[in-house]
């Protein structure tokens, strides 16, 4: 018979070696965090004692494993063990139910802040001028900025014709323009109204530049129109 292990032995003895590692790195952490929260509890205001917290926490149990079973120093170190695995899984039982909580905060305060944004932006579609004021704006720019309402505009464009609200033109695998139908330049409250908003092709946004009317559109058009006809008369010349 050859003593020599095989492949395969070998194999579910790595794959036995790792997942006990794996789960003593778990009984560690959740000695860890026993220990932390067990000190932080017992000794609130001491930050030594919460800094050194698993190390008395090993003396700890130690001392209960020789009080417990004093016959001999392998009994002693077991029940010390012992003590030492139930610790940790109940540190991984409180680690389990913080992170669920700390999971459950911060959805909460996701949706809260969801709902905050909401009723500031309101605020500002009822009176854009207010963006004029200090406090406010810090307040509107901590849940809003450019890159979030063009985001918005754009998703909800592509959603819809996917047209350019200029000329009409089906917008494929072009540079997309959010442009401001009021430019920013003359009306800075307005930056940030959606209904101040529009998807444009290259051509239109540069044709529009920062004219500000009702009729933008004829007037777009009329400066196509006119800067094909120049087009037209230099080729002429040049023929």
């Amino acid at each position: 018979m050859n003593g020599n292990p095989s492949s395969g032995e070998i194999v579910i003895v790595l794959i036995a070696g790792v997942i006990l590692l794996f789960f003593a790195v778990q009984l560690v952490d959740g000695f860890k965090f026993f220990s932390t929260w067990l000190s932080c509890r017992l000794f609130p205001n001491n930050a030594q004692i919460q800094r050194l917290a698993p190390y008395l926490l090993i003396a700890v149990t130690i001392l209960c494993g020789y009080l417990l079973e004093d016959s001999s120093l392998i009994s002693t170190f077991l029940v010390a063990i012992l003590f030492a695995i139930l610790a940790s899984l109940g540190g991984i039982f409180l680690s389990s139910n913080a992170e669920k909580s700390v999971k459950r905060a911060n959805e909460l305060q996701r949706l809260a802040d969801i709902k905050h944004a909401a009723e500031i932006y309101q605020r500002y579609i009822a009176a854009p001028w207010l963006l004029n004021n200090y406090d406010f704006r810090k307040e509107f720019e901590q849940y809003w900025s450019w890159s979030s309402i063009r985001a918005e505009v754009i998703s909800t464009w592509r959603r819809g014709s996917k047209r350019c609200n200029g000329c009409g033109t089906l917008i494929r695998g072009k540079k997309i323009h959010v442009d401001h139908i009021k430019p920013r330049s003359k009306y800075p409250d307005l930056i940030y109204l959606k209904s101040n908003l529009q998807v444009l092709c290259n051509k239109c946004n540069m044709y529009k530049h920062n004219y500000d009317g009702e009729d933008w559109r004829d007037v777009i058009a009329d400066r196509k129109m006119a800067h094909a006809k120049r087009r037209r008369n230099r080729s002429q010349r040049t023929g």
